[in-house]
């Protein structure tokens, strides 16, 4: 079945299923989260949903069939964007890259547009003029219509489900400084003001550039701790050897490859399958997933697996797993999976995210009407505290730091050989480390420590170096670089 097949039968159905991965565009703080589990739960048939931020996937476990398209369209209520995926990472990278692209622009954009309004406050200090009021307010307009559109988009999605986000507070802040702003821009304008209060309009222009910034390291930081995944399914070959009826050899795509298939592994090449040897001699290189540095001799009968390196004969191997059906890529489904699973400290920032936006809404409120009745300081003052107060609170790094943090030391994890079934473990103390019965400890290939010879060293090392240079046997490598 082919690569394209499959990810239709995906589509089509999960009346075989019991778990259903999608992946999700959209989000960008734990109230998103929250949000979409919520929304994923109220579907009939759903048992357990399972939303991650960094992975930008949802995995949704079913105790009865249920339609994809169900599923999708209760995200979409939601106010996010999602598609069935075969797996939960399928086609994250090239949802991060566009969403870092669009961050990295809108950041450059505020930037300049911050340097503008600045500009034009500086040199209005030495040289006042009402066209630089004007030019300033027309930047800081751009800003808010083109940098804060995100934010704004998040905050109606959500205000359409009865409630708020991270989006609505960086919407409200910067508008209400955008408007106290553009409120004395005006008065210069028509005489009746100084303008000093254009101040605002750089405090927006700042905030705006400084989250979108924000956002942007956080896409770049998801993008390279999934690397590690990427790394590991790039290690096994895309195309093999099929023996067709008359016994020649013919190369196809790995996801074209069926059960029962005969393959010719040539010295050097990859195993594009988990199989068994059918004809032919050699030995193997497995330290890509046991970690041994000395190969494995095989012979008719011995199993062989994806990804490993067939070092010095010709054989043939009748494939038993293709494709995702591999151990390399269940290793990395198996740190995928620990991708999509909350730790506990990315559940209690889930619970707390979802009242921080209330709160925080609330005590703006309450900053508002405490400067308009209790201080009499005018609605300018009071409207700047409340707009302080929602822009101190928006860019929430308990609900965004934590999800990115997992996902780091996930990826890093696995880049050392270090696979997590949970991320529940990094919040333990290691106070013991059990190996398994072989104990083997080991940098993954051999290496000469000593020479024990009958006579001169000098005089046996350069013809054990020739002898061993013709050889792609790993204790050859070994020999030769001792001699170099």
């Amino acid at each position: 079945m082919s690569h394209a097949t499959t990810h239709q039968h995906a589509e089509a159905s999960v009346a075989d299923q019991s778990e259903l991965h999608l992946a999700v565009e959209g989000m960008h703080c734990a109230s998103c989260v929250a949000r979409i589990e919520q929304a994923l739960r109220d579907v009939p048939g759903v048992a357990e949903v399972s939303v991650s931020l960094a992975a930008r996937s949802a995995n949704v476990r079913l105790d009865r069939p249920v339609e994809p398209q169900i599923l999708i369209e209760a995200v979409a209520r939601a106010g996010y964007q999602a598609r069935v995926a075969d797996h939960p990472r399928e086609s994250a990278r090239e949802a991060l890259l566009r969403e870092a692209a669009r961050w990295l622009a809108r950041t450059v954009t505020g930037a300049v547009l911050l340097a503008i309004v600045v500009a034009c406050l500086i040199v209005g200090r030495f040289w006042p003029s009402a066209w630089l009021s004007v030019v300033a307010l027309g930047a800081a307009a751009v800003a808010q219509a083109y940098v804060a559109l995100p934010f704004y988009r998040g905050a109606l999605a959500r205000l359409r489900q009865g409630g708020a986000n991270m989006d609505t507070l960086v919407a409200l802040g910067t508008t209400v400084a955008f408007l106290v702003g553009a409120w004395h821009a005006s008065q210069q304008l028509v005489g009746t003001g100084t303008g000093s209060g254009m101040g605002h309009l750089v405090e927006q222009c700042l905030l705006l550039t400084v989250i979108a910034f924000g956002r942007w390291l956080e896409a770049r930081a998801t993008l390279r701790a999934g690397e590690a995944v990427e790394h590991l399914l790039a290690l096994t070959p895309q195309t093999a050897l099929r023996l067709d009826e008359g016994g020649e050899p013919r190369e196809t795509s790995v996801f074209d490859l069926s059960p029962g298939d005969l393959v010719l592994v040539r010295p050097g090449d990859q195993v594009p399958v988990d199989g068994e040897v059918l004809e032919g001699q050699s030995t193997i290189q497995e330290a890509l997933l046991t970690g041994e540095p000395v190969p494995r001799p095989v012979e008719p009968g011995a199993t062989v697996l994806a990804g490993t390196i067939n070092v010095d004969g010709a054989i043939v191997v009748r494939s038993k797993r293709v494709g995702a059906e591999t151990v390399i890529y269940q290793v990395a489904h198996t740190v995928e999976d620990a991708l999509t699973r909350k730790s506990r400290i990315e559940r209690l920032a889930d619970r707390i995210s979802g009242i921080f936006v209330p709160v925080t809404l609330l005590i703006a409120l309450m900053s508002l009407v405490g400067h308009l009745t209790l201080g009499g300081t005018g609605w300018e003052p009071a409207l700047l505290a409340a707009g302080s107060v929602l822009l101190v609170a928006c860019p929430c790094a308990l609900g965004l730091a934590t999800p990115v943090a997992v996902q780091v030391a996930a990826g890093r994890g696995a880049e050392l050989g270090i696979l997590l079934r949970d991320p529940s473990v990094l919040e333990r103390s290691v106070t013991a480390v059990v190996l398994d019965k072989t104990g083997t400890l080991t940098l993954g290939k051999p290496e000469v420590t000593s020479v024990h010879a009958g006579g001169p060293v000098e005089k046996l090392l350069p013809l054990a170096g020739a002898a061993a240079a013709a050889a792609n046997h790993p204790l050859a490598a070994a020999i030769v670089e001792y001699v170099r």
